[in-house]
């Protein structure tokens, strides 16, 4: 039982203080022994498991703007041909893990299908697609 117990201690060796100061009696590294570690039945993993959520693993960084890219706008375009104004089902396709749309969240697809169709409007080029868009 005597090496179960070392197992669970740790010792940690912090440096000296001032290093640069040779005449202080701080020179010598000093030790710290830290209690035994006990182990708690109360956290058992089947009564609680670990929550792991799809939205905390994201690839983009938050607060960052990401430019659009042609081949984003195109997958875009691709995907609400085949299913409308369906953002997530867009996503499903196109999105994570791997697709051309990964750094991208249901909110971007419908902001981007709206300022495209603004812009399209504004310019005086044909909507296509970017019509079932909400906006003027």
């Amino acid at each position: 039982m005597s090496q179960s117990n070392d197992f669970f201690k740790a010792k940690i060796v912090r440096p000296p203080l001032n290093p640069k100061d040779e005449s202080s009696s701080n020179n010598k590294p000093q030790q710290i022994i830290r209690p035994p570690f006990k182990p708690d039945n109360t956290n058992n993993v089947e009564q609680n498991p670990p929550i792991i959520m799809d939205e905390f693993i994201r690839t983009e960084q938050t607060g960052k703007r990401n430019k659009w890219t042609e081949l984003e706008l195109y997958y875009l375009e691709i995907g609400m041909i085949k299913y409308g104004t369906k953002w997530e089902k867009i996503l499903k396709d196109y999105g994570k893990p791997h697709g051309q749309l990964r750094n991208r969240i249901a909110p971007n697809l419908k902001d981007k299908a709206r300022n495209e169709k603004l812009k399209r409007l504004r310019e005086g080029i044909p909507l296509g697609i970017f019509e079932l868009a909400t906006g003027d």
